[in-house]
């Protein structure tokens, strides 16, 4: 499952050739050509290939894997009040062909403190690839999407798809080098994250806050520039259950990761959701991870943090949904070094919702913000010293027929040598600040290991 059948490929390239030397672009048109294909390992071939603007998405279950290059269709935003028209505009593309998916996300917050760290991630940005290698279950297919507009030069337009279709196929290129750690730092150090976690639990005693989720960037220097499909490889084998996603606008810029929690899927005007908070590791034996659970399912702070989640999707449905239902009681979502309590919702919305509508609600739930949100958001800003950037905001994809978001926890953002991780804690009443500190330590373990950085 290693390469595509160069006879294979062969066709493929004269097939699409031929079809793009007769393609004539119809306004606000994009014409989509699949060809079914032998197995290839979608990152694989995006590892093999140099397009600087990549994208990558898996859904939890592995059903479905989507690689993509270049950027046919773009549509971005320096402020959430754009949105709306933005995700209209999509959705009235992929309306006449139902295949297509604008793959994206969102900022944490529009707050930005000076940090120039997530400078090429915009507070949106959503995108249709020119060409996509797509596994569905077991069968593959190689796509391209087309788009121009008949105003334009047409023969320019068919040029550059032909000379993009030459590269699309490579060799298994070099092999990767070791990777060592040069140095690591966070933000903030044990010491600052104890006097945030005590500065925090001053302010649940002062307002209306109840709970906050504090964050720490570990900035890990290596010996080599990474690649982000490696890194992905990596986590796709150590991290199942789990959304892997990977967005690079650029050479220099990848947002990756390997995250649990959905924030919603919707199919037609049916709505799947959950309600995600607290945490145990994963235990060394069947008995040990079993008393994890246990504990987890009785302990009264994280079922009161966890409770906040459950309310504030609760109440979003509410407003957006004719009905709603949602499981008997709290169950357990495991990942491969870290468990969590979860709840599922399923709910039918009313005609005139949106997928922004739900973004802009849901987003950021008390797992990866607070309650209140506003007070919560306001704290974190205090007391954080970095920028959040796309870390614990939605990725995802967008189509008439259905989208899927997850929250971008478990993620890195990969700049040549340098690899930012993130990670959060809900602060509570009860929080301890060296308990919260090893979680932070369990939810990038996956990352430490791959990369050697003991």
């Amino acid at each position: 499952m290693q390469r595509l059948d160069l006879i294979e490929t062969g066709k493929i390239l004269a097939d699409l050739s031929h079809y793009i030397q007769t393609w004539q672009p119809k306004k606000r048109t994009i014409e989509r050509v699949e060809f079914e294909v032998g197995s290839i390992d979608p990152l694989l071939w995006l590892s093999h290939l140099n397009d600087v603007q990549k994208v990558y998405w898996s859904d939890r279950d592995r059903k479905t894997e989507i690689a993509g290059i270049g950027s046919a269709l773009e549509f971005k935003g320096e402020h959430i009040s754009q949105l709306d028209a933005n995700i209209a505009s999509m959705e009235a593309f992929t309306k006449g062909e139902k295949r297509l998916k604008f793959f994206g996300g969102l900022r944490f917050s529009a707050y930005q403190n000076g940090d120039k760290t997530w400078q090429a991630f915009p507070c949106f940005r959503f995108h249709l690839p020119v060409f996509e290698l797509v596994r569905r279950s077991d069968r593959y297919y190689f796509v391209c999407n087309l788009y121009g507009n008949p105003r334009q030069n047409i023969s320019q337009i068919r040029t550059t798809y032909l000379h993009s279709l030459q590269r699309l196929f490579p060799g298994n290129g070099k092999p990767k080098p070791l990777i060592e750690r040069v140095g690591r730092s966070d933000n903030p150090n044990k010491e600052e994250w104890i006097e945030n976690i005590r500065l925090a639990l001053e302010a649940l005693h002062e307002n209306p806050l109840e709970k906050v989720v504090l964050a720490r960037k570990t900035e890990l220097v290596v010996n080599h520039p990474l690649k982000a499909e490696w890194l992905l490889r990596q986590l796709r084998v150590s991290n199942p259950n789990s959304f892997l996603f990977l967005f690079q606008p650029d050479s220099r810029n990848a947002f990756l990761g390997s995250t649990p929690e959905r924030l919603f899927k919707r199919s037609g005007r049916y709505l799947e959701t959950e309600a995600v908070a607290g945490t145990r590791r994963r235990g060394r034996t069947p008995d040990e991870d079993q008393k994890l659970k246990n504990d987890l399912l009785g302990c009264e702070k994280d079922l009161r943090e966890h409770d906040y989640v459950v309310r504030s999707v609760e109440k979003v449905l509410i407003r957006h949904s004719r009905s709603i239902d949602k499981d008997d009681r709290v169950g357990i979502l495991e990942n491969a070094r870290v468990q969590h309590l979860m709840l599922r919702f399923r709910a039918e919305l009313n005609a005139q919702v949106s997928d922004a509508d739900v973004l802009r609600d849901l987003h950021p739930t008390p797992a990866v913000g607070g309650v209140p949100k506003r007070e919560a958001l306001q704290k974190i800003r205090q007391l954080e010293h970095f920028d959040r950037g796309w870390y614990a905001g939605p990725v995802g994809w967008i189509s008439a027929s259905e989208a899927e978001f997850a929250v971008g926890i478990r993620s890195a953002l990969v700049q040549g040598n340098t690899i930012n991780l993130f990670a959060g804690a809900g602060i509570v009443q009860g929080s301890d600040p060296e308990s919260e500190w090893r979680e932070l330590e369990n939810k990038i373990a996956n990352f430490i290991k791959i990369l050697h950085a003991r």
